[in-house]
Formats: C-alpha cells, sequence, structure tokens
C-alpha cells in the first residue's frame, strides 16, 4: 500500500501468516517496492503478528542499505494505536491521525505514539 505523507510517501505491506515473519523471506520485494516508488519514501511498513528475532537485524539492514526506516508493526499493535486513537476523539475529530510517529527504526514502540 502507499500513504501520502508531507511531499513523501509512505509504504507498506501486509504479511498474514499464524507464525512470526521471517523478513529474510521479502526483502528481494521490499526492495523492489521502495526502488520503483515514483516518489521519496519517508518509511517502509511491515505488518505482520510477529516478527521473528532476525527481522530486526534485517531491518536494520534493509533501513542502511535502502536509506528507508524500516519499521515492524505487529497487528495488534496497530489495532490498538487506532482504538486509542478513536476513543480519544470520539470518532469524530477531522484531524488525520499524525503517520510520522509510526515511522521507526525496527519494532514499533507503542509508547512513543504520543498523545493516545
Amino acid at each position: 500500500g502507499v500513504l501520502s505523507h508531507q511531499d513523501k510517501v509512505i509504504l507498506w505491506d501486509n504479511k498474514s501468516k499464524e507464525r512470526p515473519v521471517h523478513l529474510k523471506d521479502h526483502l528481494k520485494q521490499f526492495r523492489t517496492y521502495i526502488a520503483n516508488s515514483e516518489k521519496p519514501v519517508a518509511g517502509f511498513w511491515v505488518i505482520g503478528p510477529d516478527f521473528t528475532s532476525e527481522s530486526l537485524v534485517e531491518a536494520m539492514q534493509l533501513t542502511v542499505e535502502c536509506g528507508v526506516t524500516v519499521t515492524l508493526i505487529r497487528s495488534s499493535d496497530l489495532k490498538d494505536i487506532a482504538e486509542r486513537w478513536g476513543k480519544k476523539n470520539n470518532g469524530d475529530s477531522e484531524d488525520p491521525f499524525p503517520l510520522g510517529y509510526l515511522i521507526q527504526p525496527g519494532i514499533l514502540n507503542t509508547a512513543l505514539v504520543a498523545g493516545l
């Protein structure tokens, strides 16, 4: 997927697996997405149920190699953030969610998502 973020884009890929995602299995695919983006990429999110311990190292290597922050987001964390955002705004805020909070290297630290 692609989201506009300032003058760049955020790319994401969902991995629906019943076991932790092993990032190494998808690196070629992710490099292609980043390289083929028509706009500069602000961040690349991989969303999955969980991630192998090796995936953190792979995410950092991809970040260094491509110059794009790679964030591993557990689907349960994303759901929690969405629910907290909805409660905070009673479902009727015109303010968009500040996507920049989700551009973090490695595994998303939900404590750094301010204001929720």
